[in-house]
């Protein structure tokens, strides 16, 4: 059985804080060779993909305006993570 668009648009989502959820907290993360996954994130964001939930991450860091580093590194960044977690199985379906 198909499910249609209307299916689709209400599904479940799980949001996922980036920085202390799904990595360790190091402040202004922005590259990718810094990031320390907690431990089983990886595996929940998987879980989350394998029940069909829309999994998105959200993070409020602000210091991509504010200048430490550009939106461009975030979303490289994001872009990564997003790689590694497709060699488990692992869908994001947006970063915010």
């Amino acid at each position: 059985m198909n499910s249609s668009p209307e299916d689709k648009a209400r599904r479940p989502a799980v949001f996922f804080d980036r920085d202390g959820v799904l990595n360790k907290d190091i402040g202004y993360l922005f590259e990718a060779g810094k990031l320390v996954w907690i431990d089983g994130a990886r595996e929940a964001v998987k879980a989350v993909s394998d029940f069909g939930y829309f999994a998105f991450v959200v993070t409020n860091q602000s210091s991509g305006a504010r200048g430490p580093y550009e939106e461009a590194h975030v979303r490289a960044l994001h872009d990564w993570m997003a790689d590694e977690l497709a060699k488990i199985g692992a869908r994001i379906d947006a970063f915010e």
